[in-house]
């Protein structure tokens, strides 16, 4: 065989390979001798050309500073495609199906809910205002839940909106005694001003007037307009009423007092909910304490005060987080719930952030670890609790029926305050519950949450179902609800103390709604047991196929049947 035909064959089996692995073929020029460069230059014209057999076209190049140039522009390239795969296969294992089978009682960590923490510590005490409150950190914590729900899950995530009027106190309260003798009383321990009311600034100097429990206007035909009106709390009325009958007396002030031994509250003067329509109070209202009230009655013939404040109302729009689990049978939902706003006075880590940021790693590791689902999930975060428990209330309202959108509303689980620092280990009272067909699911599920406890080796107590927190809109409308709680600003016992540890005679949370209730503020080991104990709960009622039979009250099978 001639060299011309040696050559030809080599170039053809040179050419096979190169449409077998598509490379960029490099021939470089090694010295100087003609002969190897002329057989080069030879052996890149038949490659290129057109004319030749079979082989491909190629691009090729003897510049060796061009040829290293495209070696790197191709590890580039290939770099970059990776990342993007390597970031496609992230995202898809935190939203695809079942990816573990770790218990949610284990998956759902201390560690975990303290990082949500620390995010809504952030939030708080970034620019708006050092809480997260309505018109101040509200919207970016929710921002924040959302976002970590569409990082993590993938379930039908979505929000309700709804109107709010939102008080601001611009600057503190002033009330002294004027007549008969000069006594100023201290903001805080004597008094505070309420949550409603007040819209505008006022300087009053008015005689005061009992007006009982303040339920019946028309009880007090002969109150003298423009004097100060004081009304117990309790009695046949909620405090919004007291207000707007005292408004209605032409009162310029209402003082409500406080039950022996309740400190004075911002309190919700508003405890039945609010839509747009409903008057709110034009009058300042405070709230005193017993000391002070009983002071003001006993010079009350005689008594001139004088009373300053500063306050705004607005109406604001805000909105409710919900999160639906895909999987479960929606005729049977559970829904699980904390209240995500705070109060304007500091940033509520532990009230309520405890509880939104164990509800948000429950949500996060149900779909994480592929938790089966016999009934439907529906995590929510209410808007507006501290104003009233507006969120929630909006969502009992909104329902049809018992229905929420294709859901049927089941149950009830609330999770507020969650890891008060000086805590007594509270777990919701069923028994407490007025409406017959809710008392007796809400016992069952606080049974549940007693069982575990025992079995845990942990005291608890049982805690009224009558304060305001949001499972009232639930069991109102007669659901079942059952839940936590740790103590907010209650004092706690010397038997407390026998029985949780702790403190005597201090408050179960020494930072409730003030700057201090900080990450600082949190009582981690009761809210690792809290979450665990909320996490076992919501395993066992989302996986029950006899939920309805669960729930309902042995006397309604005999009625339908």
């Amino acid at each position: 065989m001639s060299h011309d035909a040696r050559e030809s064959d080599s170039l053809r089996e040179r050419g096979m390979r190169s449409r077998s692995l598509p490379i960029l073929q490099h021939y470089y020029k090694c010295d100087n001798d003609y002969e190897d460069s002329k057989n080069m230059h030879d052996e890149r014209r038949s490659l290129t050309s057109p004319g030749y057999g079979s082989a491909p076209r190629l691009w090729v190049t003897t510049n060796p500073r061009t040829a290293r140039l495209l070696v790197i522009g191709v590890v580039i390239a290939v770099l970059a495609v990776l990342v993007v795969v390597v970031t496609l296969i992230v995202v898809l294992e935190n939203r695809k199906g079942p990816t573990s089978h770790t218990p949610l009682p284990q998956a759902v960590t201390l560690a975990s809910i303290m990082t949500h923490l620390k995010a809504l510590e952030g939030i708080a005490l970034g620019p708006g205002g050092g809480s997260r409150a309505v018109l101040t950190g509200y919207n970016k914590s929710a921002e924040y839940v959302m976002d970590q729900l569409s990082a993590n899950t993938d379930c039908d995530l979505y929000t309700q909106e709804f109107l709010v009027p939102v008080y601001t106190q611009l600057s503190d309260p002033v009330v002294a005694l004027q007549q008969p003798y000069n006594l100023s009383f201290v903001v805080g321990s004597d008094f505070l001003q309420t949550r409603y009311g007040g819209n505008g600034e006022y300087n009053i100097l008015a005689p005061v007037f009992d007006i009982g429990d303040g339920c019946n206007a028309s009880d007090h035909t002969n109150f003298p307009p423009g004097a100060i009106a004081i009304a117990q709390n309790g009695g046949r009325c909620v405090q919004y009423d007291k207000a707007l009958n005292a408004e209605a007396l032409n009162a310029a002030a209402l003082l409500i007092v406080m039950s022996r031994g309740a400190a004075p509250a911002y309190g919700r003067v508003r405890s039945v909910g609010w839509s747009p329509g409903i008057p709110l109070v034009r009058i300042p209202v405070l709230s005193i304490s017993t000391t002070m009230g009983t002071l003001v009655r006993n010079v009350i013939a005689s008594a001139s005060i004088n009373l300053v404040t500063n306050s705004s109302v607005v109406i604001a729009n805000t909105f409710n987080v919900l999160c639906a689990t895909k999987s479960g049978d929606p005729e049977r939902t559970v829904v699980v719930g904390a209240h995500l706003d705070g109060v304007p006075e500091g940033p509520g880590i532990n009230d309520d952030g405890s509880g939104s940021a164990t509800v948000l790693e429950m949500a996060i590791q149900v779909h994480k670890t592929g938790m089966p689902l016999t009934n439907r999930i529906l995590f929510a975060w209410w808007g507006s609790e501290e104003i009233g428990l507006l969120g929630s209330r909006y969502f009992v309202a909104q329902l049809n029926g018992t229905r929420h959108n294709d859901m049927q509303v089941a149950l009830n689980l609330n999770f507020d305050m969650l890891a008060s620092p000086n805590y007594a280990r509270q777990v919701y009272n069923g028994t407490t519950v007025v409406l017959p067909g809710a008392r007796y699911g809400s016992e069952k599920i606080h049974k549940m949450f007693t069982d575990h406890f025992d079995s845990s080796g942990l005291a608890w107590e049982l805690t009224p179902m009558t304060g305001g927190s949001d499972y009232i809109p639930f069991i109102e409308a007669g659901f079942p609800a059952g839940g936590l709680a740790t103590g907010a600003g209650g004092i706690k016992s010397v038997a407390q103390v026998v029985k949780f540890g702790g403190t005597a005679n201090t408050p179960y949370d020494p930072c409730y709604h003030l700057y201090c209730d900080l990450l600082t503020n949190i009582g981690q080991d009761i809210l690792d047991q809290n979450a665990r104990a909320a996490s076992t709960i919501i395993q066992d009622l989302a996986g029950r196929g006899d939920l309805e039979e669960f729930l309902r009250p042995p006397q309604y099978e005999t009625e339908t049947n």
